[in-house]
């Protein structure tokens, strides 16, 4: 191990075992240590999670409030669900809480909604820089939004419909994956960008056009493509 290396390890805080067995019989009151899930912390960090105007999206933006991050929620629609606008409440009675043990603001937002469509690769630079420029940092991207045809035999599916859901659940995953890195890699921060795939890259579902999941879920060589760490 290299003095730098040593050093750094020397100044981490141990956590679960070695904590209990280096402190265990320590006088200091619990709440000076950190544990395990003070780990999954996410204090400071700043986010954005598409297509969270309800369904998967919006529990990933909430959990993620929950851990301490600020998720900026973007959808397609101008104005949020009554989903959100509770889930939005919640989060910031959760961090009020915590906030005031911490000495900070407690009246910051820790939800915010935007209306963008994700097929719109120039919308999504736009609002990824006025999220920089307003937080002074981006280090979360979920790319959620997706949407469903018709129901009906996949031979019945017009090449519009089939273009409607390429355009969201393909190019709108790149367009979100690639504009949130795009700032991340301007800050130099190694963040963290998730892409949301389904089983129907594996299984066909009769209410779902399997073929655009297929682009992100199933490769013959067993590459998934459904997280980028």
């Amino acid at each position: 191990m290299t003095t730098a290396s040593a050093s750094k390890s020397s100044q981490t805080p141990e956590v679960g075992v070695a904590a209990a067995l280096t402190h265990g019989c320590g006088d200091r009151g619990a709440s000076k240590f950190r544990t395990v899930f003070d780990e999954f912390r996410l204090d400071g960090r700043v986010g954005i999670v598409t297509g969270a105007n309800g369904g998967i999206g919006l529990e990933s933006a909430l959990a993620l409030a929950e851990l301490g991050a600020k998720i900026w929620v973007l959808d397609v629609v101008e104005s949020p669900s009554t989903e959100f606008e509770a889930c939005a409440v919640y989060a910031k009675a959760l961090y009020r809480e915590s906030a005031s043990r911490r000495g900070e603001d407690p009246a910051k937002e820790r939800l915010v909604y935007r209306p963008v469509d994700v097929t719109d690769q120039n919308a999504l630079q736009k609002i990824c820089q006025e999220i920089v420029a307003s937080e002074g940092r981006l280090d979360i991207c979920i790319a959620a939004a997706g949407i469903l045809p018709a129901e009906k035999s996949c031979i019945d599916v017009t090449s519009e419909e089939f273009q409607k859901v390429m355009s969201v659940n393909s190019t709108g995953v790149f367009n979100t994956a690639t504009k949130a890195a795009a700032e991340m890699s301007a800050l130099g921060i190694p963040g963290s960008i998730i892409l949301i795939a389904s089983m129907s890259g594996s299984i066909t579902n009769r209410e779902q056009l399997s073929s655009c999941f297929f682009v992100f879920e199933n490769h013959p060589d067993g590459m998934g493509f459904d997280q980028i760490l």
